[in-house]
């Protein structure tokens, strides 16, 4: 679970409906979360009664799609299961919903959901490369966006309970190992 709609493998109903229409219109289906906070612009002055219509709509299956897997996660932690989240939406929004000022209404309800109906996971790992490496293995963005989420994770180090981070320049098995050593750790800790 997390916050990619198009890599998730459990979706409300009308999320599953927002993406078939996407697709239909030919508008991509997923941005992989949210826009850097520095590419963010003021809130527009005013918007027309469609946009605020579709801002609510937006704005309801989002609150609705993140409360069903908050829900997932809090049944299977409390039945002692171990739950990964491949990014979280309290997280990934933390730089532009949660802390950013002169945001769209809409975003500024998501910002207080996140804050106070979303926990924060027990254990954030941050699988980290620089950017210029996940930059060749990927091609997805630029070095420089990709620089800019890097400082955007680094930064939930003081906000987080427990943030651990774990190279990716390493051999896979070892990376592996650390990985599996600290959800051990958390778990028995």
């Amino acid at each position: 679970m997390g916050v990619s709609a198009r890599s998730a493998d459990r979706l409300l109903p009308t999320t599953r409906l927002a993406l078939a229409l996407k697709r239909r219109r030919g508008a991509p289906t997923d941005t992989g979360g949210p826009r850097l906070a520095s590419t963010i612009a003021p809130c527009p002055q005013s918007r027309t009664p469609a946009d605020q219509l579709r801002a609510a709509l937006r704005l309801a299956n989002r609150l609705a799609e993140e409360s069903q897997r908050e829900l997932t996660v809090r049944w299977r932690t409390n039945r002692g299961e171990i739950v990964v989240v491949d990014r979280h939406y309290r997280l990934d929004y933390y730089a532009t919903d949660v802390t950013m000022r002169g945001l769209p209404w809409d975003r500024r309800v998501h910002g207080l959901f996140l804050r106070h109906a979303l926990r924060y996971p027990d254990l954030v790992i941050h699988l980290y490369a620089p950017a210029e490496v996940l930059h060749a293995r990927k091609g997805e963005g630029t070095v420089e966006v990709l620089a800019m989420r890097q400082l955007e994770y680094e930064a939930l180090a003081d906000v987080v309970p427990r943030f651990e981070r774990v190279s990716v320049e390493q051999p896979i098995d070892r990376t592996v190992q650390d990985v599996l050593q600290l959800v051990k750790d958390q778990r028995d800790g």
